[in-house]
């Protein structure tokens, strides 16, 4: 999710299997129960992040002390500064760890839905073997070394910047295309990098959609385009049909200078018991019973951001050029009072995100306020890609 310019050293080992966590996930990333100073928190398990860091905000509240300023980019081309903590001490189930950095994270915190408070990287991923059961939202923490029966096909892993890049292979456009993979349990989606595409231009065969953000981090949000890829190998194991982003920014962390052509996110990965052994350099796969469910692609083409104390306000903050929202006269700056006579406050944002992308309804009528007068708007069901 986030780079540094300044990485730690990893931590102590554990000397045996250590602790089973149940975990939440939003927008497909996993969230844990943690402590940081005796406040509990929820943590976010990130092979994208190049070490971990706390909320600055958070970081101030708590008066972790600290004054050595750093620079962190993410995704987008823009760069934010924290600065290195001393006495930031997580507790994690019965396991220790000392948080480097304070990093800040309030911008997001409309897009996720939530408070992101705490992201676990590098530092603490690399002290253990995490075996990250998303069927049933379990995570299993052991010793190094350790290998979990049957945890599937091995691959090995390699470290740029603190990420994790392994060698796959993805066909779209007729031709398969070997290539430099990073994996980001951070990331909600995957996609191909600007570095891929000035490379390998996607043909006019391959339908995608119009230009539109694609995602965002602490560097801010980038635009690109979605398509299908025909499918991902991951050491033999063939994914069908996933959802691409494509960006076509110069800078940030998935532009043209990115060090891998392909993102390997949560929506891929939740679709195994996915272990991963830092230590040891390597990483298993083994699809679960969602391994063969569809990728399904928004059907509404509509950009939600959350506010409020219990971010349970919902304003629209664009909508896919061509898409059904579009069509449907739905503009920046409504705000959603219902859909099909359901209060908006009644889901949080990521329910709301689940609801018109899984449901079978062929249309939905949304109540939005524009300018203190309610409208409504039929929105038809349409995959956007």
């Amino acid at each position: 999710m986030f780079t540094l310019a300044l990485l730690l050293a990893a931590g102590p080992i554990a000397q045996k299997p250590i602790v089973e966590i149940n975990f939440e996930m939003v927008g497909n990333r996993i969230y844990l129960p943690a402590k940081l100073n005796g406040r509990n928190l929820s943590a976010i398990f990130d092979t994208g992040a190049g070490a971990s860091a706390v909320d600055l905000g958070l970081a101030d509240e708590l008066k972790i002390p600290g004054d050595q300023r750093i620079q962190a980019g993410g995704v987008g081309t823009a760069q934010v500064f924290g600065r290195v903590l001393n006495g930031a001490d997580l507790e994690l189930g019965d396991q220790k760890h000392v948080i480097p950095y304070a990093i800040p994270f309030a911008s997001l915190n409309g897009s996720e839905g939530r408070k992101l408070e705490l992201i676990l990287g590098h530092d603490f991923i690399n002290r253990y073997l995490f075996e990250v059961d998303y069927a049933s939202k379990t995570m299993r923490i052991h010793a190094p070394g350790t290998k979990p029966k049957d945890a599937g096909t091995e691959i090995p892993i390699r470290f740029i910047n603190g990420h994790p890049h392994i060698r796959s292979r993805i066909t779209f456009g007729g031709k398969t295309h070997d290539v430099e993979t990073m994996i980001d349990s951070g990331a909600s989606g995957g996609g191909l990098t600007g570095r891929f595409t000035k490379v390998v231009p996607i043909p006019a065969s391959v339908k995608t959609t119009s230009s539109t953000v694609i995602g965002g981090g602490v560097g801010g949000f980038v635009s690109g385009r979605f398509l299908r890829l025909d499918s991902v190998d991951l050491g033999g194991i063939k994914v069908q049909n996933p959802i691409a982003s494509v960006n076509e920014a110069g800078g940030g962390a998935n532009g043209a200078n990115a060090s891998y052509d392909y993102l390997l996110g949560a929506e891929i990965l939740k679709r195994f018991t996915f272990t991963i052994d830092y230590p040891n350099k390597r990483v298993f796969f083994k699809p679960n019973a969602d391994f063969g469910r569809p990728f399904e692609a928004d059907k509404t083409g509509l950009r939600l951001l959350s506010s409020g104390p219990d971010f349970r306000a919902f304003t629209i903050v664009g909508t896919l050029p061509g898409s059904t929202s579009d069509l449907a006269g739905l503009k920046s700056g409504d705000k959603l009072v219902s859909i099909d006579g359901v209060p908006a406050t009644a889901k949080t944002l990521q329910e709301w995100r689940d609801h018109l992308r899984n449901s079978t309804a062929k249309a939905w009528e949304f109540i939005v306020d524009r300018n203190g007068s309610q409208l409504k708007v039929r929105v038809e069901s349409k995959p956007v890609i």
